[in-house]
């Protein structure tokens, strides 16, 4: 079944182009990683795939539905979908990091959503920083408290924008180690990059070049050194 299905889709920032002429299908429980500089349009992909953006032009269907301004509001659609932003100062606004990762369980969840939170915060090992203001952590702290938002809700299908930004040696052996975890559950995972050290369990690697999709196929492409270079990976 596919989770995404983009048909030469192209977004422009007012009438500056970030993606062009994108065609994509994601299917269930692949590890995507879209690799590429910075500028080359994944963070804008990104977006589109969780259903944030609507296309300037073509169509993008998510779990079957063609994302539209009125889909982008649909709460049975957002609660399949999350995303970790590069910036965590973007995905964080409350008072404290507990009312923060409470929150998507407490608008997108049926049941307990205190369970939703306490699991979350545990899988980030976080707990001890439930009662802190967001904005008093350190940058692979927030990290942390961001992706434990999205955890919150369990969603199928999960981006990730430079998930290990600003983590130490620990925070990104940690991450892979959640990755396999999300792996194991069958998730679908789409992760922008432009580390390669950071890049395992790749089923399918997508390389993106001035915004456009340049490579979609094997992860052996990682073995072309000339090829990294054109994508300027590290």
């Amino acid at each position: 079944m596919d989770v995404a299905q983009l048909e030469r889709v192209s977004y422009s920032y007012r009438n500056s182009p970030a993606i062009a002429d994108v065609s994509l299908h994601i299917k269930e429980s692949e590890v995507i990683y879209l690799i590429g500089e910075n500028g080359a349009g994944k963070s804008t992909l990104l977006l589109i795939l969780a259903a944030l953006f609507v296309p300037t032009s073509g169509i993008a269907r998510i779990f079957g539905k063609v994302i539209t301004e009125k889909s982008t509001k649909d709460i049975g659609l957002r609660r399949r979908i999350g995303i970790v932003f590069q910036d965590p100062d973007v995905q964080l606004f409350s008072p404290t990091v507990y009312d923060d990762v409470s929150f998507a369980p407490r608008h997108l969840t049926t049941g307990d959503y205190k369970l939703y939170t306490e699991k979350a915060m545990e899988t980030m090992k976080i707990s001890h920083l439930r009662q802190r203001h967001p904005y008093e952590l350190s940058e692979g702290e927030k990290k942390r408290v961001a992706i434990a938002t999205v955890l919150s809700y369990d969603p199928e299908f999960i981006l990730f924008d430079e998930p290990t930004a600003n983590m130490d040696g620990r925070g990104r052996r940690e991450f892979k180690s959640l990755l396999k975890k999300l792996i194991d559950e069958g998730k679908t995972i789409v992760i922008a990059t432009h580390l390669l050290r950071d890049i395992v369990y790749a089923t399918r690697i997508i390389g993106m070049y001035k915004g456009k999709i340049d490579y979609d196929g094997d992860p052996y492409v990682l073995k072309n050194k000339k090829y990294l270079e054109k994508l300027n990976i590290l």
